[in-house]
Order: structure tokens, then C-alpha cells, then sequence
């Protein structure tokens, strides 16, 4: 009833329960039960506890044993598996009566894809801290090859991403690596131009079409390959995937020109002149040549001497697109990088090598910071001497003005209302009254005045005594107008005494004219007389002189809006209410 499966290579470990199979018509049921040894449960505990052990209780591990407790970690941490969820694989087991066991067949476990490692795994198995304190406590287990691909690896891309800025195109991958995936794809390619044997064909039972088509992907692995990695002078040295190369590209273009020349192309070479829209729309071919004129001008950069055919070909390629230099590392840090990962022989290398890096990015950023912040403090202009300046005529001004303007004392509306304002006898007498009235505002008020004296004159009412302030300030500083003086010496008055006289005009009527037409006359002294223009006595017009057309004028325009009014008020069927 007891079976065991050394000879199948699955390890005890591997199975945890018993398990019963279903029967079968010609199979009898049968149960399987795996015996499981002391150190294989051991090592299962120390693995799924391994990070609460101190660094020192591994020194009297073997390698061997290390290496599987770091199998059975990443087993058990692996998304997808079923050794680490405690379900069973399925195991069938074909039992006959007559002759017992025959097959054991167990399936695979169900298997994600993406992460860190192609199988779905988005963190480590153990973390880079941990391990590292591990193999620094414990040397003999520093070297240690599977704990390399299956930790560190996830590690570097765990906290370097590939294509991110802290992890350049240089430090893809350990220097053996990088070296055996170019070589591979060189001699890949040089493969492709021998005929497969023909025993492989038959033994495969393959026919010419999956054949061709296989040696196709071969190829198109090999240059995307070679194309996406970084190419210097040390790497072509040992690689040599120079010389596969151009043997390739050479022995590809005599077939194409055989092929234009009538000869038939060989069935087993895959096509190389047609374009592959992931070669950027070029054909394998030419793709390749592209290639193999960038490494040239990549040695040509480090100091190799070229030979003359080759230096037309380089002539058009930038050393920097094949170098795998990017536009923000200068060329001195690249060639550090190429000489730190020359020697990176592990993934561990390569993770402690881009954890210095970051590092000392990360120093170098801050001295370049703390030094730009040196150089303002020393750059900034000091100030010598603090001392008050003197106020100008125009910074007076300018103040008085702004002071002017949030008083609103200043402006049209400002002087309007202290122009409105009643003067006083002693700004009206004196030159202040003259200043605080404009010259257009004193002429309307002589014009009222005129006019005022003129209607009073014709109506027989009694005249204005006050001097308009035109008149009354000429007198106040000593002058007369012309009209003033020619009275005052018809008079035989002072100059300076009043210029009107007391006596009322006398108004007479004309008989013999349509109408009644008053005469008005100013008595003088000496018993002369002057005559003022006439006036139709009871006319409308207010006004005599020049101004009666004025007067006309507006008067007709009022009546003209009063009459537009009124038809308004007609014409709106707004309906009114009473308050």
C-alpha cells in the first residue's frame, strides 16, 4: 500500500497527504501515501520561518541544505502554485490486477504570467535585506547559485526596474550573462545558414513548413536579441558577435543576388528581405547591417583604427544610439557603469552595484544642491550704507496730488461744488473770487445780468443794484470798463462811485405805429438824455439783442419735447393706479 517516487524526480517534499485515485474498470483502487523524512520537515519549517532567524543560526547549514530551504521559499511564495495554497497535485496512478503499478502521472500545477519572473510573482521570496544579512554573516553561502536566480534576480528587478532611470541599459544584466546571450544569438544566426539534418526532421516528424517557420522565430529571437542590447568595446571582445554577424549579413546577400540572378533560394533559409514592422519597418537584413555599422562606430569611439572600407559605412552612425547611453548620463559615468558591470559576475553583484550607484546619485545631487544654495548667499548684492533720502520738488508734488486725489478734492466734480458755493464779500472784492470761478462762468453770470437789467429797464420795474462780479471785480481792484468810464464822465462823477443812475427811465409811447413801441432813456446830468434800443412792449421774447434768437431758439425746443410729450402720455395704454 506504500509507494515512493525517488526515481520520478519529485522530491518527499513535494507531497503532503495521502492521496485515493478513482477506480477504473480495469484498474482496482488504489491509496498512496508518501513518507516525508525529519530534515526534508526541518528545512520546511526553517522556510517558512527564515526570517525570524538570526543571520549566525545559519553557519552550520550546508550549501546544499541552504540551497533547498531557498527551493521550498520560493515554492511556497510562488502565485498560482498549488504546493503553497495546501492543495494536492493530481496524481494518477494506473494499477492492473495482474501486473500492479504501471504510470504515475502528475500534473502541473496552474502557472500565471507577468512579474518579476514571467510567473505572475509580484515580490520577492525573501527580501534583498534579509538575504543579504544571511550571506554577509554566513560566506559559505554567498556563492550560492540557485539562491542568485531564484532571490536576487527578483530583487534587482524588484527595486530596479527595467527601463526605469535608476537602473540603465547597462546594468540589464551580470556581465557572464549579457556575454552569453549576445554570443548564443551570434552563433544562432550562423546556424541558420547550414540545412538542418535530415535525421532531425524525421525524428521530430516535423514537415518543411513548421521547420522554416521555427528557423524563422530563431532568427527573429537572435536580432531582437542583439538589438536591444548595449554593445562597447569589451563586450564585442569577448563575445566576438561581430564576426557572426557580418559573416551572416554577407553570406545572406550572395543568396538574395543569386536569387535575382535566376537562381532558386534555399527552402530552409527564412526570409531576410522582407520588412518586420517590429524591426522599425526594415527588413532582418538590413536591420543587422544597421547593426554592424553601429558596433563599428562604437570601436571607432574607444580607438580602434578602422580600416578604409569601413570608415564610409560609420561615417552616417552615432556611437551613442548603440552604446546604450542615454541623453542624461554624460560619458563619464557611462564608462564607469560599463566598468562596474564588467565585474557584476551575479544578480547579487549587479543589485549591490545599483544600490551604490543610486547612492552615490543620490549624495551627488545633494552636494550640487547644497552648493548652488552656497553661491546665492555668496552671489546676493550686500547693501552698504542706509541712509534717508531728500524729497524732490516732484516727489512733493506727485504726493500732494495722490494726497488730493484720495480726498476727492481734486477734479471736475470738486471745483464745480466750490464753485456752486456762495462767496463771501471778501472773496468776491478780492482777487480769491476771480481765482475760485472760471472765466466761462463769470461771462454767463455778466450775461444775466444784462439781460436781467434790460427787462427791468422795459417793464419800468425796479432795476438791479448789484454789479455783475465781472464789473464789480475790475472795480475792486481799481479799473473800469469802457461803457463805465464814457458814463461816469458824462456824469461828472468820481471814478469808483456808482456807475447806475437813481433816476427811473421814463417810458413813452409813439402813436401812429401798429402796436405800442415804449422808448426807454437814461437821464444824465446837465439835463442830456440816452436813448436805448427799442422793444415791443408785451412781446415774448424775454430777451433783447443777439440773445433773443437764443432765447427764441429754446424756446421753441421746449415747446417742440412738451407737445412729443404729451403725445407719449397719449399714445401709452400702460394702465396707472393710484397710490
Amino acid at each position: 500500500d506504500q509507494l515512493r517516487l525517488p526515481s520520478l524526480g519529485f522530491g518527499s517534499s513535494d507531497f503532503k497527504r495521502d492521496f485515493r485515485l478513482p477506480p477504473h474498470p480495469h484498474h482496482t483502487s488504489l491509496r498512496v501515501t508518501i513518507m516525508r523524512t525529519l530534515s526534508d520537515l526541518c528545512l520546511e519549517v526553517i522556510a517558512g520561518n527564515i526570517e525570524k532567524y538570526p543571520p549566525h543560526c545559519f553557519s552550520s547549514i550546508a550549501e546544499s541544505e541552504w540551497e533547498e530551504i531557498v527551493r521550498k521559499k520560493y515554492r511556497s511564495t510562488s502565485p498560482g502554485q498549488n504546493m503553497g495554497d495546501g492543495a494536492s497535485p493530481a496524481i494518477t496512478i494506473s494499477h492492473n490486477a495482474a501486473i500492479g503499478p504501471t504510470a504515475v502521472k502528475v500534473a502541473a500545477p496552474v502557472i500565471l504570467s507577468g512579474g518579476l519572473d514571467g510567473k505572475g510573482r509580484t515580490v520577492p521570496a525573501l527580501a534583498g535585506k534579509i538575504i543579504r544579512e544571511i550571506e554577509d554573516a554566513n560566506p559559505h553561502l554567498a556563492k550560492s547559485a540557485v539562491a542568485d536566480n531564484l532571490v536576487w534576480k527578483d530583487c534587482v528587478e524588484y527595486k530596479f526596474k527595467s527601463g526605469s532611470i535608476s537602473r540603465p541599459r547597462a546594468f540589464q544584466y551580470p556581465w557572464p550573462i549579457l556575454v552569453e546571450r549576445v554570443k548564443t544569438s551570434g552563433e544562432d544566426l550562423l546556424s541558420l545558414l547550414q540545412p538542418p539534418p535530415c535525421c532531425e526532421e524525421e525524428r521530430r516528424g516535423c514537415s518543411e513548413a513548421t521547420v522554416r517557420r521555427n528557423r524563422e522565430e530563431k532568427m527573429m529571437k537572435s536580432v531582437q536579441t542583439l538589438g536591444d542590447s548595449i554593445m562597447n568595446l569589451p563586450l564585442l571582445s569577448a563575445s566576438g558577435v561581430g564576426k557572426s554577424v557580418k559573416k551572416f549579413v554577407k553570406e545572406c546577400k550572395k543568396l538574395v543576388a543569386a536569387k535575382d540572378g535566376g537562381h532558386s533560394f534555399p527552402r530552409y533559409m527564412p526570409d531576410v528581405t522582407s520588412a518586420r514592422p517590429n524591426l522599425r519597418l526594415l527588413s532582418p537584413l538590413q536591420y543587422l547591417e544597421n547593426l554592424l555599422n553601429g558596433w563599428k562606430a562604437v570601436a571607432s569611439s574607444s580607438g580602434v583604427v578602422l580600416s578604409g572600407n569601413n570608415i564610409g559605412e560609420t561615417s552616417t552612425c552615432s556611437a551613442e544610439q548603440f552604446s546604450g547611453r542615454s541623453k542624461k548620463t554624460s560619458e563619464e559615468q557611462h564608462t564607469e557603469d560599463i566598468a562596474v558591470v564588467s565585474e557584476c559576475l551575479q544578480w547579487r553583484d549587479l543589485h549591490k552595484a545599483l544600490t551604490n550607484r543610486e547612492a552615490a546619485q543620490i549624495a551627488h545631487h545633494g552636494e550640487k544642491m547644497r552648493k548652488l544654495r552656497e553661491d546665492l548667499d555668496l552671489g546676493r548684492p550686500k547693501i552698504g550704507k542706509v541712509g534717508t533720502a531728500h524729497r524732490s520738488v516732484n516727489a512733493a508734488r506727485n504726493q500732494n496730488r495722490h494726497e488730493a486725489i484720495l480726498s476727492k478734492s481734486r477734479g471736475t466734480r470738486a471745483k464745480m461744488a466750490s464753485s456752486a458755493k456762495p462767496s463771501s464779500s471778501s472773496s468776491r472784492s478780492g482777487a480769491g473770487a476771480s481765482g475760485c470761478k472760471s472765466r466761462i462762468q463769470a461771462l454767463r453770470q455778466e450775461v444775466a445780468f444784462k439781460r436781467s437789467r434790460q427787462v427791468a429797464v422795459g417793464t419800468g420795474g425796479p432795476r438791479s443794484t448789484v454789479a455783475p462780479p465781472m464789473r464789480s471785480a475790475a472795480t475792486a481792484q481799481g479799473k473800469m470798463s469802457f461803457g463805465a468810464s464814457v458814463a461816469a464822465h458824462a456824469s461828472n462823477r468820481p471814478v469808483g462811485a456808482s456807475n447806475f443812475p437813481s433816476r427811473p427811465m421814463k417810458l413813452e409811447k409813439r402813436k401812429g405805429i401798429v402796436g405800442s413801441v415804449g422808448t426807454r432813456e437814461v437821464e444824465l446830468s446837465g439835463g442830456r438824455r440816452m436813448a436805448l434800443p427799442n422793444k415791443a412792449i408785451g412781446s415774448r421774447s424775454s430777451g433783447a439783442g443777439i440773445f433773443s434768437a437764443i432765447a427764441e431758439k429754446k424756446r421753441k425746443a421746449a415747446a417742440s419735447e412738451a407737445y412729443m410729450a404729451k403725445r407719449r402720455r397719449e399714445n401709452d395704454f400702460t394702465p396707472r393706479f393710484k397710490k
